[in-house]
This record gives structure tokens, sequence and C-alpha cells, in this order.
């Protein structure tokens, strides 16, 4: 199988950081596509495809907004999405040809504020009230997964680009693809994820919905679900409250984590 028949997933940590971005644009994978799939809505492409051809990008950013196709837009979304639109600017002058398509159902950003925000309470009623509650974060965990069932419609919107664009297509997502990766190799399709943060370490969030994918959230007992939201809320306080972005937040995080674990290494050895 060549890489007529591929997909190649371009995975940041949750959430798409805007370092990785950068070296999305740089990468001579995305360069060598057919096609770039973007992790929003497909209804979104239109007007995203107007900014890489140029239109100012508040301009169309009016325009979704008072077509309700986005409501209410987080800053990191913003920054990030404009960066990336943007930056796909000169890869769209160097290679006129190459299709540039979103492949998320629609109403997928509303999904992600909505979970963000109710995953922002879940964190400050931890915080205040000293513990986790866990049949709250189970039931989250349960209404994250209702929108997830749509990994399906995501798989074949990903095929039907690369059928109708031809391949390879370069695929930009953020968290687990696992999902995607299983469903599309069992359609024929090659497909493969590069991870360009080194070390790739999943934060307590992206960890605790892997293992969602993986077992469903029925399957996940109350001790580990209290254990990963406990060390998801510290995360926040210590991390993300105390950074400028979350760009500083996972990189301060991820420097302790890779101490920790050496500490704990050099320990066994000792």
């Amino acid at each position: 199988m060549t890489a007529e028949n591929e997909v190649q997933f371009f995975v940041s940590p949750l959430p798409f950081l805007q370092s990785v971005v950068d070296q999305l644009l740089l990468s001579p994978c995305l360069r060598a596509s057919k096609a770039i799939a973007l992790p929003y809505s497909r209804s979104l492409s239109p007007y995203f495809e107007e900014v890489v051809n140029g239109a100012p990008f508040e301009t169309i950013m009016g325009c979704l907004l008072e077509a309700g196709l986005i409501t209410s837009p987080t800053k990191q979304w913003k920054q990030v999405t404009k960066r990336l639109l943007e930056g796909l600017r000169q890869v769209k002058r160097d290679h006129p040809d190459v299709a540039i398509e979103c492949f998320k159902p629609d109403g997928y950003e509303e999904w992600v504020v909505h979970t963000s925000t109710e995953i922002a309470a879940l964190v400050m009623r931890a915080g205040a009230r000293g513990r986790v509650d866990v049949s709250e974060w189970r039931s989250k965990l349960l209404e994250s997964l209702d929108f997830e069932d749509t990994v399906e419609e995501e798989v074949d919107r990903l095929h039907d680009i690369a059928r109708r664009r031809g391949s390879p297509v370069f695929a930009a997502t953020w968290g687990t693809c696992v999902p995607l990766l299983r469903k599309l190799r069992s359609r024929g399709l090659r497909a493969r994820a590069v991870y360009p943060v080194k070390p790739y370490v999943k934060n307590p969030l992206e960890e605790l919905e892997t293992l969602v994918y993986a077992k469903g959230a029925k399957g996940i007992s109350d001790q580990l679900l209290e254990n990963l939201a406990k060390r998801y809320v510290d995360y926040v306080r210590e991390y993300v409250m105390k950074t400028h972005s979350v760009d500083e937040a996972y990189a301060l995080w991820i420097r302790k984590e890779i101490s920790k674990k050496l500490r704990a290494l050099l320990a066994k050895q000792s």
C-alpha cells in the first residue's frame, strides 16, 4: 500500500497548541499532500477557503457569527484558527491545487465550547469542595461520548475527501485519534499518526478521554476516574491558571512530569 492510500494525522495535545500549528505549517508531509483536512465543522470549509485565499480573518469571523455557524469562539480557538488559516496561504500559493476542507460534523465548535465550559465548572467545584464528585465527572464523560459516536461520520468524510481530492490526505487533529485510525484502516486506507511534540505526554484529561474511547465511561472504575480527575484539577490550578497560555502551561507541566519520572527511575535503580 502506498501514500496514494494514506491519511496522515498530525496530532496536537489537548487543546490545539499554537506551537504545534507552527510545526504543522513547516511539515514536508503537509506540502506533499493533495488534501489538507482540518478539525472544524464541515460547513466552515468554504469560509476557511476564503481566508486561505486572502480574505481577512476578522471579516470571515464576522460572517460566521452573523450566519450562526459559530456563536461563542474562545480566545484560544480564534488565535489558533487565525494562525493556521493565514499560515496555509503560503502553502496554497506554493501548491495551488491542494484542497483544504474540514472533516468534523456540523456543530462541533459549539460542542467543544459546551464541553469545555462544563469541565471548567467541574474543576471549579472540585477546587471549592476539596473533592471530586465522581458521578458528575462520569455523566459528563457519557455526554462527551454521545458526540464522539460520530467518529463514523468523520471517517466517512475523510474517506470522501481522499476519494474526491486524491491522497495522501494530511489531517490535523488534537487528542486521541485511535478510533479514526482503526476505522480508516478497516476501509483499506493506510492511516498513521505523527506526534510533533516530543515527548508526547497526554495531560490527565486526554488520558481520561483515551480510556473512555477504549473502555467506555462505564468501564472506568470510580477510583481511576477520581484519580485522573484530581490530576486534571491540579493541572488546571497549578499550570493553566498560573501561566499566560496553554502552550506555556503544557510545556511547564511536561518538564515537571519528565523530572518526576526520572527521579522515580533513579530511585528504583539505587
